[in-house]
């Protein structure tokens, strides 16, 4: 297993990189301590099992330097660790295509546990964002009660989703166009009562879903 860590400071790098030798018999950790090294490594060792970035890193354009990486690098799992406990932050992490958010204030089974989660094609999402902890995301639109309805394509996009995938991946994988993928979301964050890709991935996970046979 390989996974790249990316922080500019050299013992939180040290104490994760030991951390993760719980996850495997052999873990070979990349480490980079800017924005560029991470390109470089990607570019020289290739796609990681798991990229897990510190936004605040030097040459790290936040969520503009985010987008660009998956953007060039779409089957890239990526965690962020970040000591910002902001929820709205934290959603536009996710939003943007990243598969978890983890504050660097958590305790270690619970920044693994998210690896695994990850690691295994799961979405981490923070008891912040879902109003579980001290800071409540701000409220979306009240989901509809009781089971949605929608199409047999809808609900593979919406699953996709659900998986962390971005939109030019989801087209790739189902063969379709992205806006066409576009077009099928904004059907589901309708069906839903939702506005973002997190609060859907919630709102599916707390319901039952009827599958129409129709396209």
């Amino acid at each position: 297993m390989r996974v790249l860590i990316a922080d500019d400071h050299a013992l939180f790098r040290t104490g994760l990189s030991a951390l993760l030798q719980q996850l495997a018999d052999e873990v070979r950790v990349l480490e980079a301590d800017s924005y560029d090294r991470v390109r470089e490594l990607l570019e020289e060792e290739g796609a990681p099992d798991l990229a897990i970035l510190d936004l605040d890193m030097p040459g790290f354009d936040q969520m503009r330097g985010l987008r660009a990486l998956l953007e060039d690098h779409p089957a890239l799992p990526v965690l962020i660790l970040s000591g910002s406990l902001d929820p709205l932050h934290m959603q536009m992490v996710l939003d943007a295509g990243a598969l978890g958010y983890i504050p660097k204030t958590s305790p270690s089974q619970v920044l693994l546990g998210a690896i695994r989660l990850v690691l295994a094609g799961g979405l981490y999402v923070p008891p912040d964002l879902v109003g579980l902890g001290e800071h409540p995301a701000p409220p979306g639109p009240a989901p509809r009660e009781g089971p949605v309805e929608m199409t047999r394509r809808q609900h593979e996009i919406l699953q996709l989703v659900i998986a962390g995938h971005s939109n030019k991946v989801i087209a790739r994988k189902l063969g379709i166009a992205e806006k066409t993928v576009k077009s099928h979301l904004g059907a589901v964050f309708r069906i839903l009562g939702v506005e973002s890709r997190t609060q859907a991935a919630l709102v599916a996970g707390a319901g039952s879903v009827l599958i129409r046979n129709d396209e």
